[in-house]
């Protein structure tokens, strides 16, 4: 899937470009013009520490927001998941958000099972699984024919 979004990524840059300059550029050079008023006065110890200011505090901002995000993740791709459930335009989409669902829940949950060392989390993943499966068979049959038995 990642090459996939890569090469998505791509065709959109070719498509329509970044703004390089108000993007990236215009920021960056505001941020260390702001450093350099501040902490310039030609010394060697006054450089060091605007160089620090600089570029650690970016960097730092950086990493705090991708561990954010990092662990945010699981929980966002459920929520999303269950607003699609709720949100969805036609039945078909509600069951894809369902199945979807199902499987965010069952990879989550195999994470844990390898994160915490137990097979318990195993079982639930399969039993979760194999509920989803049945469940989505279910409900396409329902939204094909308006009946469940035969």
């Amino acid at each position: 899937m990642s090459l996939l979004s890569l090469i998505a990524v791509f065709l959109i840059e070719q498509l329509q470009p970044l703004n390089y300059r108000r993007v990236v550029a215009e920021p960056l050079a505001a941020w260390a013009e702001f450093i350099e008023s501040h902490f310039n006065a030609g010394e060697y110890r006054q450089g060091v520490i605007a160089w620090c200011l600089a570029v650690l505090a970016p960097v730092l901002l950086v990493a705090l927001l991708y561990g954010l995000f990092y662990s945010v993740t699981p929980i966002l791709a459920l929520l999303l998941n269950v607003w699609r459930l709720l949100r969805g335009p036609g039945m078909a989409d509600r069951v894809l958000a369902l199945d979807t669902l199902y499987i965010n829940a069952l990879a989550l949950l195999v994470c844990l099972g390898m994160w915490w060392r137990t097979t318990v989390y195993f079982e639930v993943a399969l039993l979760i699984g194999l509920l989803g499966f049945v469940g989505t068979v279910v409900l396409s049959k329902f939204i094909l024919r308006g009946d469940i038995i035969e």
